[in-house]
Parts: structure tokens; C-alpha cells; sequence
């Protein structure tokens, strides 16, 4: 997780010192940086501004602004989206002596507050009130002035498009923006969004190439405003540990071949697909196992409740 957050910075002062902002990051808050090999040696402010709850402000779901996924779920800790979850860890794993990492949602449900550090002084609130509150944009402008941000990176739809505005607003080093999903649809006027402010942002991290070239496509921006920063993995809870227990846990035999899929239940994880394949596999190993391991989204919300049942 080190490492993946070492190389998002990276990227992002590839971007910088490709085109030849040395001002702006001379200029970060009075002190000097360079930007050489591609590398930032000394940022010093982020904001990872808005990740946006699926949820309204009364707790309660509500529809989803677009079908990307990685959305942040409301529920207990196994249902948190993914993008979320990257933002804590990015959080948490950024060298606290070079980076001043702070929080920002759209949302005042943010059910992994207890995993990230410091959330007293770092996780900042403005909530969304309503479907087409404009207001977020001077409130997350001032929260960067006040906070001195060079720079602004975010998390799906409304966050993109607030910081996009915002971080120009306050004349932060760099807005980036993020892809974690692939083959989704958007509404036309959430491309009209993405298209009018289009150039508010300076680069787009994608967690993988198809995700990159899909949304390069989407929004017809060059895939040369895209970097490739693919998903880290905490190697200190994800470990090989007692099979044998875990699985007599389970129910499962010891020698049973298991094939796990991981996400939630939503049409967009294809779980049909994996039935399928799944057929393969039992003719010709008849004591396999799919262990399936998610659940519905919060609430039932975008149908998962019946998509679930149904699968």
C-alpha cells in the first residue's frame, strides 16, 4: 500500500513536470520542489476531495448519480465501496512527514471514519443537501484555501465535477480526477458536466488500462490525460494463514477446490458469468466449491436487493 500510494504521486508529478508547471510546485507553499524523473520529492498539501455516499442526508438511499462503480455504500463495514476504502488507505499510507493528507465527503455517513488516522483534524464534511446543491463547489473552495491544498484528487461524479470547479477556483498545483470502472453508462447531462468543465482537470488515474481507454472514450478526452495506477493490497490482513481452520469454519472439506468471487451484488458484477464458467469447471472437478463473498448494497438500493435473490 506504500508503494501504490508512492506511485499515485508519482503520476501526479509526471503530469506536473511534463508540462512544465515548475512555478506552481516552486510555489507550494513557500517551499522549493523538484520535479525530476518523474518524480514529486516534496508535496506539501493533498486533498482527496469528496467521496460521495450513496445515501441522502437523512440517512436513507437514494439513486445513484451515475452506474460507475467503487461508490461508497451505507452499511456495515463488509459493504463499503471500493473507492472509499482506497481513499482511507491512501490516506493512512502517505508519509505523514511530506504529505498532509486531507479527507473531504460529500456525505456525513462515512462508516470507515474509525480506520482512518487523525479523523479528528482530517476528515472534513460538506454534506451534498440536496440532488443539485451547487453550494458544495465555494464550500469545498473555501475549505482548500483555508487548508492551503495544492492539490485536489476525487472520487466519482459530483465530487469530480465539484473539484474540477473548486481546485480552479483556488488556483490548487492540480486537479486529478479518478476511474475505477469500465462499460458503464452516464446520463447525457453528466456528460454535459464532464465536457463544459473539462479544462478544470489535468489528469484522470484509472486503477486499470481498460478502465483508462474506456473512459478515454466516454468522455473524448485524450488517453494521454490518463496514468494507470493499479489497486494496492494490504498484505498484513490479506495473508495465508490456517486453511484448514478457516475452511472447517466455512463447511468446506479440506481438499475442496474453492473459487472465490469477490463484490457486490449488482447486475454490473456479472455474476451470471461466473455461473457459467463454474459449469466448466464441475465436469471436470466435481468437488469444487464458488464461494461467493459481498452482499446487497445499501438498502436494496439500484435493485441489488432482487438481484441477489435472483442469484
Amino acid at each position: 500500500l506504500g508503494q501504490f500510494a508512492a506511485e499515485v504521486v508519482a503520476e501526479i508529478a509526471a503530469f506536473l513536470h511534463q508540462h512544465g508547471r515548475q512555478a506552481e510546485l516552486r510555489n507550494l507553499h513557500g517551499h522549493g520542489v523538484e520535479a525530476g524523473a518523474g518524480h514529486l520529492q516534496a508535496l506539501q498539501r493533498i486533498a482527496f476531495a469528496g467521496v460521495e455516499a450513496q445515501c441522502d442526508h437523512e440517512g436513507r438511499g437514494r439513486k445513484s448519480a451515475d452506474a460507475r462503480e467503487g461508490r461508497v455504500t451505507c452499511g456495515e463495514p463488509g459493504r463499503i465501496g471500493g473507492a472509499q476504502r482506497q481513499v482511507i488507505e491512501l490516506a493512512n499510507h502517505m508519509d505523514p512527514n511530506r504529505y498532509e493528507v486531507h479527507v473531504c465527503s460529500l456525505s456525513d455517513y462515512v462508516p470507515l471514519t474509525p480506520t482512518l488516522h487523525h479523523a479528528d483534524v482530517r476528515l472534513h464534511v460538506i454534506r451534498k443537501r440536496w440532488k443539485f446543491d451547487f453550494t458544495v463547489v465555494p464550500r469545498l473552495y473555501t475549505l482548500c484555501r483555508e487548508l492551503g491544498i495544492s492539490v485536489v484528487h476525487s472520487f466519482l461524479f459530483d465530487a469530480e465535477i465539484a473539484s474540477r470547479l473548486a481546485g480552479r477556483m483556488a488556483g490548487v498545483s492540480a486537479v486529478i480526477n479518478s476511474e475505477r470502472n469500465s462499460n458503464y453508462r452516464l446520463k447525457n447531462r453528466q456528460k454535459f458536466c464532464y465536457f463544459l468543465s473539462r479544462s478544470c482537470m489535468d489528469i484522470t488515474i484509472a486503477n486499470s488500462t481498460a478502465g483508462a481507454s474506456f473512459s478515454s472514450t466516454l468522455l473524448m478526452q485524450k488517453i494521454s490525460r490518463y496514468r494507470v495506477v493499479h489497486n494496492g493490497v494490504d498484505t498484513e490482513r490479506f495473508k495465508p494463514g490456517d486453511l484448514s481452520t478457516i475452511r472447517q469454519s466455512l463447511g468446506f472439506d479440506k481438499d475442496a477446490l474453492l473459487v472465490g468471487f469477490f463484490g457486490s451484488f449488482k447486475v454490473q458484477k456479472n455474476h451470471p458469468l461466473a455461473f457459467m464458467a463454474m459449469r466448466h469447471v464441475f465436469e471436470s472437478v466435481p468437488h469444487a466449491r464458488l464461494v461467493l463473498v459481498g452482499d446487497e448494497l445499501y438498502g436494496g438500493m439500484h435493485g441489488s436487493s432482487d438481484y441477489k435473490h435472483k442469484m
